[in-house]
């Protein structure tokens, strides 16, 4: 009994973390969808046709999840995608990180500054991917979490 009490304010806190890390991220993107896009173009890893498509869903797709993710509506689905998208981040870091080729990140911040993937990029999107991925295993074990 004690240890459902504890997952489940230990899910509310994650789902409040990652819900506020991605509203951030998201926005900011938003607001600098120029910026953002010549970050996505930093990467070299797109087609030039996906660019305009990934600068409008990955931002708007980050805001929504991340509201769905707090309120706790769609939890298990809004947890599985928000655990695709981080892993799909760190996939692309993933690639820069071991060719060393320097990037504007676009993560928490686009002013386009060019910098080496680090290994803190590394561990700070899998942190975020073990605690969505927490959050997705509590959600399946009930239909809905509600705190």
């Amino acid at each position: 009994m004690k240890k459902k009490i504890i997952y489940k304010y230990l899910t509310l806190v994650f789902r409040l973390i990652l819900g506020g890390v991605f509203i951030y991220s998201g926005v900011i993107k938003m607001g600098q969808l120029d910026n953002f896009l010549w970050s996505v173009q930093s990467f070299e890893l797109f087609p030039k046709f996906l660019e305009p498509i990934i600068i409008i869903l990955v931002p708007f797709s980050e805001v929504a999840l991340a509201i769905f993710f707090i309120l706790g509506r769609h939890l298990r689905l809004a947890a599985f995608l928000l655990s695709g998208l981080i892993l799909f981040f760190l996939i692309i870091l993933s690639i820069k990180f071991f060719s060393s080729d320097p990037v504007a990140c676009g993560c928490l911040d686009v002013s386009g500054k060019l910098e080496v993937v680090t290994w803190q990029y590394l561990v700070r999107d899998l942190l975020l991917l073990v605690l969505s991925v927490f959050v997705f295993k509590e959600a399946c074990q009930k239909k809905r979490i509600k705190v």
